[in-house]
């Protein structure tokens, strides 16, 4: 056993690959993905400094086998770095961040700092964590991207509060799931000996200048956020990272700062320096490493990579279930049962003991072989080596053959052999993807999908899809991706290529979309095979989004048409608008843009739903296009009707009076042309007279209490205004009369409209004026005004005495209880 004792807990170093490069790693900075992920190797002179020539950044697997090269040109390189969705991260000075894939793919881009603050500021360093980075800019401020997964990465600024006398010397992140706040926190090391808390809310003095003896150079953060290591001038310093509590001291009697500072695991620091590493446990317990060549270190949450120019090693705590087995004079009943391995066919001395110990009458069922056995799978599935995993598997079985166990132990026994499997797998040279069971267990097997795929790993990818029972579509689709953009370069392999998907998606039980690969074939420009996929669609309405994608707007009408999906003849209708903008035109039939409407014109559900969804829209452009479509487009028979109505609805909507009038004339011109619409044409006129003459009104009394009021309402409050304006009462009078004969007004609608007008005002000499007429309404309708606004007796009798004769009057008396 390769163990090394730090205090109470073992750790053990393995060599997980011999590298393939031939690199001095010296003049190199090496960056590596989490769990288990790709390389970065950069020169170092190329880091903080702004080169003429161009620039390389070579990409390269755990075995030091080469992935891809990345250049630029210029650009002065700040930091780089890795996410959880192993995508690489350069963060430039001027703010400028470049996203590559792990094969040197360009992803895309965005900025730390606006086109203003780049002529001010410049970043000065980078700290790249799970699914961000925060990057210190010349003038003291954090810019933080928490998303960088996201299409648009948002960026916001955090102050620090300081400044040219008070500068930040190192930084790391507290990720927001381990924050208090759920936030994220940003420890910063400043010159003066003390460390800053900055979150969105501020920055927070931690006030310890008085506990360190020299400012921090080195700070790195435990995988659980829990704790937080401080490297002054040769003193370790572990602290909470609440900075309640120290944890550690410890003295490295180093004169010069590490290389590097990192965590092995969550109870252990790593420092390394050109010639050794230095690892430091809890209760200050030490260990020492000797290294003949520089070495980089890579955390992980469980673990910790060395890189070094020959070799790639893993330095883990030895797992639980391991030393539970394997430590030495252990006598449990795991390690009994893994000693008696080789004497599983005979009764050997330790099974015996073991299994003397149940009590009599339990027949043969043993609580601590139970125990021995989920022990021993345990340690097969955090074992590194093939040879150590079989013999715990094998003790695992042979306990088996001493009691009989239920269902659930098989399924544990057989759940860790199939992870086994596919881990041993990952872990060759070819992918070289180096994971321990805790980073398999935290990474989905979505991830370590996504992570073979974008390695092309597509052979690969499809067995461990198929041996975990997982979807193989998405493996199918994304070959079919990669196939079509290596190919792009030869349109004959059109023909070609269909048979081939085809019978790769035969060989495959399940339904394979063909929306990503027609996409790709669009893009690629190639059209005819895009169209020949997407026949093989079974979706209708994917087949229409796929053909509106490609701008083939009058086929996806025709095939959301055929379908009677109303669903998919909305969205054909909304994407055609959008799409073509000569639509927003007027258009004749002999124009050239008049196919889609005469497509639309042919199938009377499309016509429908075209009217629907534009009047449903109103106010916007779309009511021209449904004016063309009506007018124009309806399959020879024009819909005047319609396309008034259209327009009068519209014409309503309009703020302004000018543009109402416009409209309306508009309508008129409409209706005018449909021989069923004369009723609504001279409706329209009378509207439109009406509205200028209550304009007319406004401006010749000084009031607005005229414009958009029915025709009643107009004549009733020109006699009302009578009240007000007594001056001017013979001219409203005159009007109110103008409308009537103008909009040929019935007496008796005009009557009632006038009394009540004028009691309602107060005008009772003016009613009485107006009494001495022959009334078209009789005198009852006085009488009835008068008790309603409460008038004296002797104004009610004199029109209770106008009525001749006595029924009604006696009647009336008794109705009114007067």
């Amino acid at each position: 056993m390769n163990w090394h004792v730090l205090g109470d807990v073992s750790y053990q170093k393995r060599n997980l690959h011999k590298m393939a490069w031939n690199i001095e790693l010296s003049n190199k900075v090496v960056t590596g993905a989490p769990a288990g992920g790709a390389l970065a190797l950069l020169h170092r002179h190329q880091m903080g400094r702004k080169c003429l020539a161009e620039n390389k950044l070579l990409l390269y697997t755990n075995a030091g086998e080469p992935l891809a090269t990345i250049t630029w040109n210029q650009s002065c390189l700040v930091g780089m770095g890795w996410v959880e969705e192993e995508l690489l991260l350069l963060c430039f000075e001027d703010g400028v961040v470049f996203i590559y894939d792990v094969l040197g793919n360009f992803v895309r881009s965005f900025l730390l700092l606006t086109s203003k603050r780049r002529l001010e500021e410049t970043i000065i360093q980078v700290y790249i964590w799970g699914s961000g980075l925060v990057a210190l800019t010349s003038a003291m401020d954090l810019q933080v991207c928490d998303t960088v997964h996201a299409f648009s990465p948002a960026v916001y600024t955090m102050p620090t509060g300081l400044s040219e006398g008070r500068l930040a010397i190192t930084m790391v992140v507290l990720q927001p799931c381990f924050s208090s706040s759920g936030l994220v926190e940003v420890f910063l090391g400043t010159a003066d000996s003390s460390i800053l808390a900055v979150d969105v809310n501020g920055p927070h003095d931690q006030l310890i200048h008085g506990r360190l003896p020299t400012p921090v150079t080195s700070m790195a953060i435990a995988p659980n956020g829990r704790f937080l290591a401080c490297f002054t001038l040769g003193l370790l310093t572990v602290v909470s990272t609440s900075f309640t509590t120290k944890v550690l001291e410890f003295d490295t009697l180093a004169d010069s700062t590490p290389l590097d500072m990192q965590w092995c695991g969550e109870d252990s620091v790593l420092l390394s320096w050109e010639d050794c590493l230095l690892m430091v446990g809890p209760y200050g317990h030490w260990l020492k490493f000797k290294y003949r060549a520089p070495l980089f270190l890579i955390p992980e949450i469980d673990c910790c990579r060395i890189i070094t120019d020959r070799r790639c090693e893993l330095l883990q705590r030895v797992p639980g279930p391991i030393a539970l087995i394997r430590q030495l004079s252990a006598d449990n009943p795991s390690a009994m049962l893994y000693n008696t391995l080789e004497m599983c066919k005979v009764v050997d001395v330790k099974v015996d003991h073991v299994r003397s110990k149940d009590p009599p009458g339990q027949g043969c069922l043993s609580a601590e072989i139970l125990h021995a056995i989920q022990a021993n799978i345990a340690a097969a599935a955090v074992e590194l080596t093939t040879v150590q995993q079989k013999c715990y598997l094998r003790a695992a079985a042979c306990g088996k053959a001493f009691i009989k166990v239920s269902s659930a132990y098989t399924e544990n026994f057989v759940a860790a052999a199939r992870k086994l499997r596919v881990l041993n797998h990952l872990r060759r040279r070819v992918p070289a993807l180096c994971l321990t069971t805790t980073q398999y267990d935290r990474l989905a097997t979505s991830s370590l999908m996504d992570r073979l795929l974008a390695r092309n790993y597509h052979s690969l990818a499809l067995r461990v899809s198929e041996y975990l029972g997982v979807q193989r579509d998405r493996v199918i689709i994304h070959w079919a991706c990669v196939k079509l953009r290596s190919s792009v370069a030869h349109k004959s392999l059109d023909g070609q290529m269909r048979p081939s998907m085809n019978n790769a998606c035969l060989k495959i039980p399940c339904y394979i979309s063909q929306i990503p690969i027609v996409t790709t074939a669009d893009v690629l420009g190639c059209r005819q095979f895009a169209m020949a996929l997407l026949q093989s669609e079974c979706s209708m309405i994917d087949q229409v989004k796929l053909l509106l994608a490609m701008h083939e707007h009058e086929l996806a009408l025709k095939k959301a048409a055929q379908g009677k999906e109303v669903d998919a003849i909305y969205l054909a209708l909304i994407c055609t608008e959008r799409m073509c903008p000569w639509m927003t035109r007027n258009t004749s039939p002999s124009s050239n843009c008049s196919s889609l409407f005469d497509t639309i014109a042919r199938h009377e559900d499309l016509s429908n739903l075209l009217r629907v969804y534009y009047q449903s829209r109103i106010p916007t452009a779309s009511s021209r296009n449904l004016h063309n479509f009506l007018v124009h487009h309806n399959a020879g028979r024009p819909c005047f009707k319609q396309a008034g109505n259209l327009a009068l609805r519209i014409s309503y909507l309009q703020t302004r009076r000018a543009d109402r009038f416009k409209k309306l004339r508009e309508v008129i011109s409409l209706y005018a042309q449909g021989r069923e619409s004369q009723f609504q044409r001279r409706a329209t006129e009378d509207q439109v007279a009406l509205l200028e003459f209550q304009s007319d009104l406004e401006k010749k009394y000084g009031t607005g209490c005229f414009f958009d009021m029915s025709l009643s309402e107009t004549v009733y409050n020109l006699i009302v205004l009578c009240s007000t304006q007594q001056k001017r009462a013979v001219d409203l009078l005159s009007d109110a009369n103008r409308l009537r004969r103008r909009f040929k007004i019935p007496d008796r609608r005009f009557s009632y409209l006038k009394l009540t007008a004028l009691a309602a005002s107060g005008q009772w000499h003016a009613l009485r004026g107006f009494s001495a007429e022959k009334s078209a309404i009789g005198y009852a309708p006085f009488v009835r005004v008068c008790i309603e606004y409460g008038q004296p007796a002797s104004e009610i009798e004199y029109y209770m005495n106008r009525i001749t004769i006595d029924n009604e009057r006696h009647s009336l008396r008794a109705e009114l209880k007067y």
